[in-house]
């Protein structure tokens, strides 16, 4: 599915996120893991006109300019909510995803999880990913993950029994990974550029060990 969460800033304490607004909805649930594998926790809702929520004295100086009319912004300091879900830390990758809320208080089904980096200025940063690829049969049951930014130099390794299929779009084509044990390689792509990963196990689950490079880094993911 489309992207559903902008990272707009990420320094050191501070994680500045937008969804677009959406009619009919009064908000929207933010829940975080810390690996894409593993059960995710509710931490925030935060409510259509947007929340920012800081530590009291905290000051974050506003971005310049209009550009984020007709989104909804959340604002905060990832320890602010450690004590509540262990996932949600400043010096460590999260995983975040969202439920949209209806009027009715109810809400939808969870959507495409997104991955969160510690603040790092460096560029050509690493990405990595390492957790169960669950089993599916095709790239419709695939499970989507969100990278940080537009990420290459792809390497994806195969650490478990069954094949893995990862596709980097849904439609889209899937590339086999067989497993490390029986060809000795990893699947490489170098000059290709995604944004997202579809990755599932063909007759079982398997094990994923994967490292990308982020293309650039203006907001320090």
């Amino acid at each position: 599915m489309p992207r559903s969460i902008s990272i707009v800033r990420r320094r050191a304490n501070l994680i500045d996120l937008r969804v677009e607004k959406r009619p009919d909805i009064i908000g929207f649930r933010f829940s975080a893991a810390s690996n894409f594998d593993v059960a995710f926790s509710a931490f925030e809702t935060v409510p259509n006109g947007g929340l920012q929520k800081f530590a009291a004295g905290t000051v974050i100086p506003p971005l310049p300019g209009n550009q984020h009319k007709g989104w909804v912004r959340f604002l905060f300091d990832p320890d602010e909510y450690t004590a509540t879900v262990a996932a949600v830390k400043d010096d460590t990758p999260f995983f975040v995803r969202l439920e949209s809320q209806n009027p009715d208080g109810s809400f939808n089904a969870a959507e495409a999880m997104h991955l969160i980096q510690p603040y790092n200025p460096a560029p050509h940063r690493g990405v990595q990913l390492f957790g169960t690829a669950p089993s599916g049969a095709s790239l419709a049951n695939s499970l989507e993950i969100q990278l940080p930014m537009q990420c290459n130099d792809f390497e994806i390794s195969n650490d478990g029994a069954a094949d893995l299929y990862v596709a980097l779009e849904r439609p889209g084509t899937e590339f086999r990974v067989q497993p490390a044990t029986s060809i000795f390689r990893s699947f490489e792509q170098i000059y290709t550029t995604a944004s997202q990963i579809f990755i599932r196990g063909a007759g079982g689950t398997t094990t994923l060990n994967a490292i990308f490079t982020v293309r650039n880094n203006p907001v320090g993911l």
